[in-house]
């Protein structure tokens, strides 16, 4: 199948990366050494990164209607970290 393109931004303490790619693919943030693979189903866009040191990081945002709604886990924390967004 051939997926569709998605631009990602992502804003550091000290810089802005910008990765265009597709999902389902893997690529790396050179900087923090993370491979990170970007899931789009439906209405749910999902960003897993690895790092050398073995943390994964998951970004899960749910979209509905003019709600956003991001849930970050840690694979090295117990919680989960929500953050809400209404357009």
């Amino acid at each position: 199948m051939d997926w569709p393109t998605f631009l990602l931004r992502m804003m550091f303490a000290l810089q802005t990366a910008k990765n265009s790619m597709k999902a389902f693919a893997q690529w790396s943030l050179g900087f923090i050494g993370a491979k990170t693979t970007v899931i789009v189903d439906g209405n749910t866009v999902t960003q897993v990164s690895k790092f050398p040191d073995g943390k994964i990081l998951t970004f899960k945002g749910e979209y509905s209607g003019d709600d956003l709604v991001i849930t970050l886990t840690n694979s090295k924390w117990d919680g989960v970290a929500k953050r809400y967004y209404k357009a």
